[in-house]
């Protein structure tokens, strides 16, 4: 038989076992409450999305591109790999890690920069090309945004989400190439 006196020392770290992973679930839970709502939430693009990226940009060494909301950064490196200098702008700290993890695997640390900040922030006007796989609600604006900070020329690649204003140069699935 088990003495209650031992019985409770073995209790009270059970207690605090759970009271722990209790609050750890919370900190789960709000941190991801708070990237929700800073932006749309993270879909990863298909080999065949990136490939119709890779396609409408036709980018040549020498040119800046933006991803904005870069998540994993497999878009970047797909660019990259095509030598161009190219910047990820993402909120969340874990896709961050995860982009800038893929980008050492992959050789390209000279070629990539992952900037753990909101793309509203960042001056776009030093890119030649801007990658968006938005949500629809922001494109109106971001639309402003690209029209007052980009070069005339400029192209803007959207995945899925249309610009309303804006007609499309090329269409390639649901991947559409805009000139600014």
């Amino acid at each position: 038989m088990v003495m209650p006196s031992v019985l409770v020392p073995i209790l009270m770290l059970v207690l605090i076992a759970l009271l722990l992973l209790l609050i750890a679930l919370l900190v789960y839970i709000l941190f991801g409450l708070y990237i929700t709502a800073q932006g749309p939430p993270f879909a990863p693009s298909s080999d065949e999305r990136v490939e119709h990226i890779l396609q409408l940009a036709r980018v040549r060494p020498g040119k800046r591109v933006a991803d904005l909301g870069s998540g994993d950064g497999r878009v970047l490196i797909a660019l990259a790999s095509a030598g161009v200098r190219a910047d990820g702008y993402e909120i969340n700290p874990w896709l961050v890690w995860r982009s800038r993890r893929a980008v050492r695997r992959a050789g390209l640390e000279d070629s990539i920069a992952i900037h753990c900040a909101s793309f509203w922030k960042a001056n776009l006007g030093r890119y030649d090309l801007v990658v968006i796989y938005g949500i629809g609600y922001i494109m109106e604006n971001l639309a402003a945004k690209l029209e007052r900070e980009l070069k005339d020329g400029s192209k803007v690649i959207s995945v899925y989400f249309e610009f309303p204003e804006w007609q499309p140069k090329k269409v390639l699935g649901d991947v559409r190439l805009y000139q600014v």
